[in-house]
């Protein structure tokens, strides 16, 4: 459909045919809930206290609270 809209001059029909796929779209397709997560890792010698934690990266996003950096 999206190719015949895109080569239709006739702009009621190709109205009509954009119509179509967007009804199409809101009552048949799924959804996309788009989740963006961002973590970085690192680690030195000088960053003491950090330890693996199953909460999450950087000791479930706590690791503020217990880590340090040596002198």
């Amino acid at each position: 459909m999206m190719l015949e809209a895109r080569a239709t001059l006739a702009w009621a029909k190709r109205k009509e045919l954009y119509d179509q796929m967007q009804v199409m779209i809101a009552e048949e397709a799924g959804t996309i809930i788009p989740a963006y997560i961002s973590n970085v890792d690192a680690i030195t010698d000088k960053l003491k206290g950090l330890a693996p934690n199953p909460l999450g990266g950087m000791m479930g996003y706590a690791f503020a609270e217990y880590v340090w950096l040596a002198a």
